[in-house]
């Protein structure tokens, strides 16, 4: 009895962890550390900031990294599926999602990619790196 369930737990480990490395090879999405992606912006590097938060995050005590575009994460799909001729304009330019931790991103950053998005990197940590870091923000 013991073995079976011993067995039962690591086959369902097994196909977790098997759906986690194939999801990453179909959807690779990178990360940029909140340094880097300053210094980037210093250099005015051209990238597109999607902060993928609602409009009261954005917008709140927390802020946002100026110059970035606002589309909450659950109007984003709808808008996916509407502009899909003006998202392959953005098939071969970075973007660079950004939330608050990093977690809507990473689902925002997958959205993108099935929609035709190429390259795509997430902000690591999200607002909280940023903001932990004493870079400036928008309001």
């Amino acid at each position: 009895m013991e073995t079976s369930i011993i067995t039962g737990v690591l086959l369902g480990l097994a196909l977790v962890l098997g759906w986690r490395l194939a999801e990453r090879m179909i959807w690779p999405v990178g990360r940029i550390a909140p340094e880097r992606l300053k210094q980037r912006l210093d250099r005015r590097e051209d990238l597109l900031l999607l902060d993928v938060r609602t409009a009261g995050e954005f917008t709140g005590p927390d802020g946002h990294i100026r110059g970035s575009v606002n589309v909450a994460l659950d109007a984003l799909g709808g808008k996916l599926k509407r502009a899909k001729e003006e998202i392959r304009a953005f098939a071969d330019e970075e973007v660079i999602v950004v939330c608050r931790s990093g977690a809507r991103a990473t689902t925002a950053a997958r959205k993108l990619k099935r929609a035709g998005v190429g390259n795509i990197a997430i902000l690591d940590g999200g607002m909280n790196a940023w903001n932990g870091k004493g870079y400036p923000k928008a309001r």
